[in-house]
């Protein structure tokens, strides 16, 4: 599986297109302006992996039952619509939809994720209950250890993690580039298109005699 990091950073680049774009400053000034839907957009993107925590904290086995019940598309279905009537943030169909999306974008990234982009990983129950887990013949993310603790803070994952923050964050830059891009064309065209609605109030209400 990916690491919590390359989740966050999913997380964060559907922030950005879902949500109403605030300002055209810098991104962290528009990120800690909604910074409680942001923290909420993290969380839902991390949220199948809560069973990867309670496997440690009951079996001290990441394992244990990681990748299962949590990571299937059901619980998905469940999960944001559980997500969009606690927050709803102001539309409850949208703050459902961008749930369900990013917990099958984890769930994904999961299914297509080995430690050695070689093997195949362990997979997921994505069709829960249907079939059992499933994996990509075909990965395409690396994955990080976490049987144990020791394996969590292992250089492996940490040279993981280093490579997730180059990929995904420039995902994220670019995302936001063209999304700011998109936002400034539209001001500047609504300007234009103010400028000529008041120049043209202005004609009318000065007539040539």
């Amino acid at each position: 599986m990916p690491s919590l990091v390359a989740h966050s950073l999913v997380g964060a680049g559907v922030f950005i297109v879902a949500m109403p774009k605030v300002g055209t400053g810098s991104l962290f000034p528009m990120l800690w302006s909604k910074r409680r839907e942001f923290l909420f957009f993290i969380i839902i993107a991390n949220l199948p992996d809560f069973d990867m925590i309670m496997s440690l904290l009951l079996y001290s086995n990441g394992e244990a039952f990681h990748g299962l019940y949590s990571h299937s598309l059901f619980a998905a279905l469940l999960l944001a619509l559980a997500a969009s009537l606690i927050y709803p943030m102001g539309n409850r169909w949208k703050t459902f939809l961008a749930s369900f999306i990013l917990m099958v974008f984890h769930d994904l990234m999961d299914f297509a994720a080995s430690p050695n982009l070689q093997d195949p990983g362990t997979g997921i129950w994505l069709f829960f209950p249907l079939t059992e887990r499933i994996t990509s013949p075909l990965p395409l993310f690396f994955g990080v250890r976490h049987s144990s603790l020791e394996q969590l803070f292992s250089i492996h994952n940490l040279r993981t993690i280093g490579f997730e923050i180059l990929i995904f964050g420039l995902i994220v830059f670019i995302i936001y580039s063209i999304s700011k891009s998109i936002m400034m064309s539209g001001r500047i065209e609504g300007g234009e298109a103010s400028d000529k609605c008041v120049e043209k109030d202005g004609k009318d209400a000065n007539p040539e005699k």
